[in-house]
């Protein structure tokens, strides 16, 4: 089966566009394919991040299209940080072991037809040491119907819709996993 991975890194780029939503301080950061959009927060949140409200940008498309996928997330110690790594030793992203190997902060988006992963690395924010909340924005590309056959990212007649949902999830610093979050189902023309 011939699918399609990337590991999408983030030349950072700081969009810095400061707010003053209730008296909080709030950062715009990043760039296409990832952005966090952050403030801190006077709550009390886990040090674990947690992940919710996941929406999409549109839910139909046509195969090699691409969406936006929204989340919010907490996270209470702020240590979304960035390491500059490059990649790690990963060589087969249809393991879930490849997103538990990742030593810096990343989202993983399994794609559950086949359960291969792809990574998105935060952009580049300051260790805050405090509790912060936000939104974080990513644009997935290329998605490919995927057959029963086995074969991927053609037009096929046979199989005239293909349908995916992704399961999110997002690692931190200290290497705390948040919670599994699922997109709602996109229904991909295939022909």
């Amino acid at each position: 089966m011939f699918v399609q991975f990337r590991l999408l890194s983030l030349l950072v780029l700081a969009l810095a566009t400061s707010c003053n939503k209730d008296e909080k301080k709030c950062d715009l950061v990043g760039e296409d394919p990832a952005i966090i959009d952050y403030c801190k927060s006077e709550e009390n949140f886990s040090n674990t991040p947690f992940i919710s409200s996941v929406t999409i940008s549109r839910n139909h498309i046509t195969q090699l299209d691409s969406i936006k996928i929204k989340f919010s997330f907490t996270d209470g110690d702020g240590d979304l940080k960035r390491h500059d790594l490059d990649f790690w030793n990963c060589d087969n992203f249809c393991v879930p072991t490849c997103f538990d190997t990742a030593s810096f902060c990343i989202v993983s988006l399994t794609d559950t037809r086949h359960n291969c992963q792809t990574f998105y690395r935060l952009p580049l924010i300051e260790n805050l040491n405090s509790p912060i909340l936000g939104d974080i924005y990513l644009s997935h590309q290329n998605i490919c119907c995927v057959y029963p056959n086995g074969s991927s990212c053609v037009p096929s007649t046979q199989f005239p819709v293909d349908t995916v949902t992704f399961i999110i999830r997002l690692k931190d610093e200290a290497g705390n996993v948040s919670n599994a979050i699922e997109t709602p189902p996109i229904f991909i023309e295939c022909n």
